[in-house]
């Protein structure tokens, strides 16, 4: 038990105070305080006569077995410790942001990483040493974004550059909170440069800087021997290097759920053991041996560049290879806690880390014999994980991923031996020969890959499940699984007769309490019908979707309509996949009723075509199309595959969704359509009642579309407006903004955009006309419930940073 681990215990104290200091943000002490006096009331009182409120030692019998005094005193100290430094750390990151002011930083900083490329920038990892000449931030790691081509930096490079870039939050509802990852790989922020002030050569050679030439030096001796996509590929399962990878191959390994294998990680660790401990265990004993091994996998957790994933496998098998040198029994337990202890107190913010939760996960799954696999234990461990962070099963990809597992060992093992051995290689004149064997290898892992992510029922989206489902889930593996295995291993032949006897106890159970159990099933029938009856608000989430515009509703009645889907053409960042469809599945919708496509503009519709693509839709408005586009044809092949059933909407139909619902279409007129700038002009419009609530959509129509709207209706008085054309200059006019008279509006934009949305102009006629102003680029996702009277608007992101 506990009694005998002190490193579980303490690994246990230690998370409790860390999720204590990032959830609550408060200090545990007073909490423990509270508890210790409600114990010495409670004490107190069972000593006085016929108090017979509980008793503490009935309750707690069964925990003192599991938790002592010893127990539960290194818990409390433990959970304090990382309690406070936790919420000084946090508070040290909030302090340094503020502190930066974004126009006039002077960052002094050596790089030490090689540039991760992407398409229009080179990523650079750089460990500071001023920030404005001052000192205190030394020691702090920054990203630096360098969209300059020509200016290419080293390893160990000293330089001084400007300016702090501000690490984006959560915009949206459980959307991905991009400065609390950074925080959980211990990085401040990142930095565009702007001007680099000075550059010079470090003279001083460090241990990271010598495996970082090793490194370089690897990858050139594998790029002058293979293709391109079969060293990329070497490189990224060998040492982890994903920089350059062609992005089908990595969407194809993605798509067969075989994103480990591209990082280094315990399963590329343990092979490398294998095969290390094999060859000098034979040369040289096995204490030795191991010594050997120890040493070999720490020189591979340097080349490899000291990521999270390795340097936690490397510490659970020194642990492991310890014991064995020693000769002491290992226990598992313990080792696995004290990896994880060492890695949060380095950065407690590494317990939100995907990549530490999947892999601590999967260990305690195959450490806690959950079956008898060891991949099905780790899979049953982390499957709510997976369908908590990525939304995703996957079914028909888990034979190919076993036939992969087994293949990466060769690469793993054979890359190195190519690496280690290339001159001997050459001598014995066999070089070829190998390189042709282990390129076949990659080649049979590659189609496998491909294989795997094109095959039926490969991925299925899921939605989000709650925290007590979750809960319910463990509890019931934990129970089954350690009730399973207590009898199947000591009494075989009673397992089954216990069954039958817990079966027979509830049906006798059931027949005893046949009239209780009738009339409470009538009353909770009649409070579900109740509740059914009570009169639900319309939800209107008008969703942040960077440079574009996302509108989803949910009825009274529970009737999902999505209103365009952002998007954006430059970059290879799909809104649909990363924003919307993770978006909506943790609003537990996989279904959606309708969809509204206003125009195809990239920023309106590339998220609808990927959300078309992976969820189910049963209809799509659009409006009559003056001339066809790229987008449009996108959109019709995905529909005519999907089986999606298509209206095109005109000026004067009406779109009943249910009772009080109802869409006016008020553009475009099919007969009167406009030519200039055409897809814009021909957005469609239309406005949504509620009662006596409404509002007006009104994609990205301009000043002559709603001149010719205003002089086809009267009136467009509507609640609220969703601003057109994200508050361009072109658009909203004195006019028609007098003509719609709301009280809101809504304005869909990218934070610090290329576009200069919203236009200055914009903003200053809302402001005169005194209407309220809601933006996603400083407020996130903007929230709206009404019941057609009233309406409640909030936001999800303070205006202040």
């Amino acid at each position: 038990m506990l009694e005998n681990r002190p490193i579980v215990s303490i690994t246990i104290g230690y998370i409790i105070g860390i999720l204590m200091g990032l959830y609550c943000k408060i200090s545990i002490v007073p909490f423990y305080i509270l508890i210790f006096l409600l114990y010495g009331i409670i004490k107190k009182k069972e000593k006085k006569k016929n108090f017979k409120l509980f008793s503490l030692k009935r309750y707690f019998r069964y925990v003192k077995i599991i938790i002592t005094k010893n127990v539960f005193m290194i818990i409390i100290i433990s959970s304090i410790i990382s309690n406070s430094i936790t919420i000084s750390l946090n508070n040290k990151y909030e302090n340094l942001y503020k502190n930066l002011d974004k126009t006039s930083v002077k960052v002094e900083a050596i790089v030490v990483s090689i540039p991760n490329e992407k398409q229009y920038k080179d990523v650079y990892k750089i460990k500071v040493k001023k920030i404005n000449s001052n000192i205190k931030y030394e020691n702090t790691y920054l990203y630096l974004n360098v969209k300059t081509k020509n200016i290419k930096f080293e390893y160990g490079d000293i330089i001084i550059i400007g300016e702090f870039k501000y690490p984006s939050t959560r915009k949206n509802y459980k959307g991905f909170d991009y400065k609390q990852y950074l925080k959980s790989i211990k990085i401040l922020g990142s930095i565009d440069l702007k001007v680099l002030e000075s550059q010079e050569k470090a003279k001083n050679i460090s241990i990271l800087k010598l495996s970082n030439k090793i490194f370089l030096k690897i990858r050139e001796l594998i790029k002058n021997n293979y293709e391109k996509d079969i060293a990329d590929v070497i490189m990224s399962i060998t040492f982890g290097y994903t920089n350059q990878l062609n992005e089908e191959i990595k969407e194809n390994f993605l798509e067969s759920n075989l994103a480990d294998v591209m990082a280094v990680s315990g399963l590329h660790i343990g092979y490398l053991i294998i095969f290390t401990k094999f060859i000098f265990e034979k040369i040289a004993g096995k204490r030795a041996g191991r010594i050997i091994t120890i040493f070999v996998i720490i020189i591979y957790m340097c080349i490899t560049g000291f990521s999270q994933s390795v340097v936690r496998a490397t510490i659970m098998a020194i642990l492991l290879l310890f014991s064995g040198i020693v000769y002491r029994k290992s226990d598992i337990w313990q080792n696995l806690s004290l990896a994880l202890l060492i890695l949060l107190i380095y950065n407690p913010f590494s317990i939100l880390n995907v990549s530490t939760i999947l892999t601590f996960g999967a260990t305690i799954g195959i450490v806690s014999r959950i079956s008898k696999s060891v991949t099905i234990s780790a899979t049953i461990a982390i499957f709510p994980i997976i369908m908590i962070f990525f939304n995703k099963i996957y079914l028909s990809s888990f034979i190919i991923s076993i036939i992969i597992g087994v293949l990466i060992g060769l690469i793993v093992i054979g890359g190195l031996i190519f690496v280690v051995f290339y001159k001997i290689l050459e001598i014995l004149m066999i070089k070829n020969s190998y390189v042709n064997i282990l390129g076949f290898i990659i080649k049979s892992v590659i189609n496998l890959a491909e294989v795997g992510s094109n095959l039926p029922l490969n991925q299925i989206y899921v939605t989000t499940p709650s925290v007590i489902s979750i809960i319910l889930y463990y509890l019931f593996i934990f129970i089954f699984s350690n009730i399973y295995k207590i009898y199947k291993e000591k009494h075989p032949n009673v397992f089954q007769k216990r069954i039958r006897n817990l079966v027979a106890l509830l049906k006798f159970r059931v027949k005893q309490n046949e009239n209780k159990i009738i009339s409470s099933s009538i009353i909770i029938l009649i409070l579900i019908l109740t509740l059914n009856c009570i009169p639900q608000k319309m939800k209107i989430y008008f969703i942040d979707v960077g440079q574009g515009d996302s509108s989803l509703i949910i009825t009274p009645k529970n009737k999902k309509i999505l209103i365009d889907g952002g998007g954006s053409e430059f970059g290879d960042f799909d809104v649909g996949k990363n924003i919307l469809v993770p978006y909506l599945l943790d609003r537990k919708i996989k279904t959606l009723d309708y969809i509204i496509i206003s125009h195809f503009d990239t920023d309106h519709c590339q998220g609808i075509l990927y959300v078309m693509e992976k969820l189910n839709v049963r209809n799509i408005i659009i409006g009559k199309q003056y001339d066809k586009s790229k987008n449009f044809e996108k959109f019709i092949n995905i529909a005519k595959k999907r089986n999606i059933k298509i209206d095109i909407a005109k000026r004067g139909d009406r779109l009943n969704i249910e009772k009080n619902i109802y869409f006016d279409v008020i553009w475009p007129d099919e007969k009167n359509m406009i030519s200039d700038n055409w897809i814009n002009n021909n957005s469609l419009v239309c406005k949504l009642n509620y009662k006596e609530f409404s509002i007006l959509f009104t994609g990205d129509i301009e000043k002559i579309a709603e001149k010719a709207i205003l002089e086809k209706y009267g009136i467009l008085k509507s609640t609220i407006l969703k601003i057109a054309h994200h508050g361009s200059k072109t658009s909203s006019t004195i006019d028609f903004l007098k003509n719609v008279a709301p009280e809101v509006v809504l304005i869909g934009v990218g934070e610090d955009n290329n576009f200069g949305h919203p236009s200055s102009q914009t903003i200053e006629n809302l402001e005169k006309m005194n209407i309220l102003i809601y933006r996603t680029d400083l407020m996130g996702e903007i929230a709206i419930n009404t019941d057609g009277f009233e309406y409640k608007i909030s936001k999800f992101v303070n205006n202040n940073k």
